[in-house]
């Protein structure tokens, strides 16, 4: 484009110095003077239409090129544009100082993650135990792992910051929600879910309150309500069944997935049941012995 203009300006200093030149000439003979002017006219018209054409097939390219930017803070998040081929998007996230939650449409490595919020420490559902009243879940570290799209975690920013992830600067995206179920022999189960789209709190769902008594967050949950609202890659608990002598449920952070080896881990999936006598059951509920998946299992 900036060749095109250049010659444009070339073309109307060489018929100027034409004019300089030839004015004594010109003047005498008015045949020469309006053969200047038809040969500079139809030039300029060639020279704009090329410059209009060019315009115009540049034009879809630059506006292809133009980043998105997608806010977490409307009722929608709009992710379809991430499937919008070589169109850049970023997603902006604000994070309070200390626990907050996130599920981005965005596969980021551990890099990539430090780079879009520097020094966060994220956390994956690792799995729940009963221990009096409290269900505990656990979380362990998976920093170094970075995250990986449509699964929520925990995320911990040490100070106030904006989140900010650019779809072609990531590993991958995908739109899909994964959500994640825990649970227990004692007839506990607690899903673990975002949503791209607001969502209004309900009963036995339950989330990290943005207002505490602290100035860096704590990975406290309290139930919701009506009245209470998860903003766009925002997560919350639900507590599909609950044991009766279940009372409050709280998180637990774990360095290791080792540190964990005695409560119930991994996602739910369909579990083979038998109890003692060969018959086949759909869950745990009753007191007794089980064969879950081949492996004996106590439920007192």
């Amino acid at each position: 484009m900036s060749a095109l203009i250049n010659l444009r300006d070339n073309v109307i200093t060489k018929y100027r110095n034409i004019e300089i030149s030839t004015g004594a000439s010109t003047k005498r003979n008015p045949k020469l003077t309006q053969l200047i002017n038809f040969i500079k006219l139809t030039t300029m018209k060639k020279l704009m239409l090329t410059l209009m054409a060019v315009a115009m097939t540049m034009a879809p390219a630059m506006a292809q090129k133009r980043v998105k930017y997608l806010s977490t803070t409307s009722e929608k998040l709009n992710v379809s544009e991430l499937q919008v081929p070589d169109q850049p998007v970023t997603i902006n996230r604000y994070l309070f100082a200390g626990y907050n939650t996130i599920c981005l449409p965005m596969t980021l490595s551990a890099e990539q993650l430090q780079k879009a919020a520097k020094d966060v420490r994220v956390e994956r559902f690792a799995g729940i135990k009963q221990e009096g009243e409290s269900l505990n879940l656990y979380f362990v570290d998976c920093t170094a792992d970075g995250i990986q799209a449509g699964v929520p975690y925990l995320i911990f920013s040490p100070r106030i910051q904006n989140l900010s992830a650019r779809s072609t600067d990531a590993m991958g995206v995908n739109n899909e929600l994964k959500a994640i179920r825990m649970s227990d022999a004692v007839g506990n189960r607690i899903v673990f879910s975002s949503s791209y789209e607001s969502v209004t709190g309900e009963a036995k769902r339950y989330g990290i309150p943005a207002k505490q008594d602290v100035e860096v967050l704590e990975s406290v949950l309290m139930p919701t309500d009506s009245e209470k609202t998860f903003l766009p890659t925002r997560c919350g608990f639900t507590w599909e069944q609950q044991n009766a002598t279940a009372k409050n449920l709280v998180i637990k952070h774990e360095a290791a997935a080792d540190d964990i080896s005695d409560i119930a881990v991994g996602g739910e999936k369909n579990a083979v049941i038998y109890d003692l006598s060969g018959r086949r059951v759909n869950n745990t509920k009753q007191k007794g012995i089980y064969v879950v998946d081949g492996k004996k299992t106590a439920v007192k």
